[in-house]
């Protein structure tokens, strides 16, 4: 473990974590043991992970990158943050591009667009420019990400909350990608590109520019690289990046209907990622 001995005063137990994981993700947690800080919370979120990779097994569990969260203004001062947060990214949690999902997939489920980069090489722990980070990716990909808000609805929560529940991290619909180039034109194109939330009845539900990610998404990916060091981590080739929400996050109501998201002005069509939520 990365954490101090005074850090680990109100992490999470091997037990806590076991008897969470257990309800994951379709039952409310009401006794999630409380922690004073951040370190502590990211202590318990390891255990927390350490036990959901066990639940899940080999394949679905296995750890292929991390999901930045808490980028916006708005997100921020909801939950009394004043910066990101990162959870982890598990296997079973990736599903492609127009997928089919229940609505009861999980205990208060949302959505929300969001941004996916794929890392090239290892490399790019030594990233300090958006046009190093670029040289660092593979791909960036359209894609939806559907977590899970696992505490019944009026209980206060705070954001060390969410981060001790790996910030809700359970499905992720990912669309094809496209090749990210290490130009400092496609770093422009980036921060100029729109994105547009529609269901099938052709209702805008949210359009948002790409730069809501924190002035520009790869800035996104420098705040993990920063905090992935400060705790002994790094990212290596393969891993996904989820680099938060480029609007607001919306409830998912139990009723039959699909998700389109876009994003325009990266390549010349229309990136995309869909999904279709099967009411029960």
């Amino acid at each position: 473990m990365f954490f101090s001995s005074s850090a680990l005063s109100e992490c999470m137990n091997v037990e806590d974590a076991e008897r969470l994981v257990s309800t994951y993700p379709h039952h409310p947690v009401i006794d999630l043991p409380k922690t004073k800080n951040l370190e502590e919370a990211y202590c318990s979120q390891q255990m927390y992970v350490e036990a959901l990779a066990k639940k899940l097994g080999s394949e679905q569990g296995k750890i292929v990158g991390y999901k930045v969260s808490f980028t916006g203004k708005a997100g921020q001062e909801k939950f009394g943050i004043p910066h990101p947060a990162y959870g982890v990214l598990m296997q079973g949690m990736i599903e492609n591009g127009q997928s089919d999902i229940k609505f009861d997939f999980g205990y208060r489920p949302m959505i929300e667009p969001d941004l996916m980069v794929r890392v090239k090489s290892e490399n790019i722990m030594q990233a300090t420019t958006l046009l190093d980070v670029a040289e660092g990716l593979e791909s960036l990909h359209a894609f939806i990400e559907m977590p899970t808000i696992q505490f019944p609805l009026g209980k206060l929560f705070t954001s060390n909350d969410l981060i001790s529940l790996n910030v809700g991290a359970t499905k992720m619909i990912l669309g094809e990608g496209v090749k990210i180039e290490a130009t400092p034109e496609f770093v422009e194109k980036l921060a100029l590109a729109q994105t547009e939330f529609v269901d099938d009845s052709g209702n805008v539900i949210q359009a948002a520019p790409l730069k809501n990610l924190m002035q520009h998404p790869f800035n996104a990916v420098l705040w993990l690289i920063s905090e992935l060091k400060r705790h002994n981590k790094a990212l290596k080739a393969g891993d996904y990046i989820s680099l938060g929400a480029v609007g607001r996050l919306f409830p998912v109501v139990n009723e039959t209907k699909t998700y389109i998201y876009r994003i325009q002005g990266v390549s010349e069509k229309p990136m995309t990622s869909s999904v279709k939520i099967i009411s029960v």
